[in-house]
Order: structure tokens, then sequence, then C-alpha cells
């Protein structure tokens, strides 16, 4: 699932909307979820946990980590990457992307 936004540069409300979008539509309200946040700084822990709960979402953990620390990150760093290539209409991306939104693998949420 991802999201693109233009003109802003409220990364952590926005991430915070966008995990809560995605968690809602792949779990019910009794889970309780771990959130890696590529990038969070150890100060906005605390209230991106406090977003994701006012939104209903049952946290059990959030966490902010370095791409370079994990090779899950790595990936999703990399997927991000090729979405913003794509959306910018980078000829290498464009196809592959298209056919990844057509096929589910990626879902644009709005």
């Amino acid at each position: 699932y991802f999201r693109h936004f233009a003109g802003t540069v409220d990364y952590v409300n926005l991430t915070i909307e966008t995990t809560a979008q995605t968690i809602a539509l792949n779990s019910d309200e009794s889970t309780k979820t771990t959130v890696i946040v590529d990038g969070l700084r150890r100060h906005e822990v605390r209230r991106f946990a406090h977003g994701l709960r006012e939104r209903k979402i049952r946290v059990e953990k959030v966490r902010g980590l370095d791409e370079h620390s994990d090779a899950l990150l790595r990936l999703v760093d990399a997927i991000a990457g090729f979405v913003r290539d794509a959306l910018e209409r980078k000829p290498y991306a464009v196809f592959q992307y298209q056919a990844a939104i057509n096929n589910g693998i990626l879902k644009e949420l709005k």
C-alpha cells in the first residue's frame, strides 16, 4: 500500500494517516500492531503511537529504525523509490509499475 502527496512536508502526520489507513484495511479492532517506520526519530515515536491510537488503531509498539539496520526496511525503501520513479514517469519504471498495480502487488490508497 502507498500514498503520494505533493506540496507538503508534513511527513509524520501523513505517515500516521497512511499507516492507520493501511492497518484498518488489513485487520480488525482487536488486532494489536507493531509499527516500524524508516527514519522516525526517537522523540517522534510517542507522537506517532498517539496518532495511531486516536485513529482507533491498537498499537503494541512503534519503533523508528534506520533502513541500513534492517533488511526489510531496505526492501520497502527500494519499493518506495521505485514507486516515486514511476510517478515521476521515469521510463524504466512506468511499465513495471502499471503491471504491479494491475496485478494487485501495489495498491494506492486515496
